[in-house]
């Protein structure tokens, strides 16, 4: 397992960790991904590249693999390179101002906000109800102690 981070250095054991645990969970041994936490000013112009809104946002992922959800994880040698699963980038700004709203600390919402971007990495998506539920689902496996942000939106009820 590998991570690549990028950002706040008081982040990044946590997100060492963070990472290391989210891929334990899933089984994956020989996996890599990137983590970027970034302020509203770097995340904004990304957002309108890729997605085309122009605004800031909490979190952008970006897959280096075509999953489906509940789809086998690529397995590679132990002498072979890790295989990327993609990017996470994080707006820090977005997420502090997210976890005063739901009353939770910033590392919370730094997990949750990891969580979301996995699950779009490992091919979940929430374009339909039952896309929806699943990442939802998914969510729950890598935060035992919190919501998930599809299920936190109430578009589940």
């Amino acid at each position: 397992m590998a991570l690549h981070y990028e950002g706040s250095k008081a982040h990044a054991d946590f997100f060492q960790t963070l990472t290391e645990s989210s891929l334990a969970t899933l089984g994956a041994k020989h996996l890599e991904l990137s983590v970027t936490l970034c302020d509203d000013e770097t995340i904004r112009p990304i957002n309108l590249e890729w997605r085309g809104v122009d605004a800031a946002t909490d979190v952008l992922s970006f897959p280096q693999l075509s999953l489906a959800p509940d789809a086998e994880l690529p397995a590679a040698g132990e002498d072979g390179p890790p295989t990327s699963l993609g990017d996470i980038v994080i707006s820090e700004e977005t997420a502090a101002r997210q976890a005063v709203s739901v009353g939770h600390s910033l590392q919370q919402e730094l997990a949750v906000l990891f969580a979301h971007g996995l699950c779009h990495l490992l091919g979940h998506t929430h374009s339909t109800p039952r896309d929806t539920k699943a990442m939802a689902e998914a969510e729950a496996l890598f935060l035992p102690d919190s919501s998930g942000l599809v299920a936190r939106s109430g578009v589940l009820q």
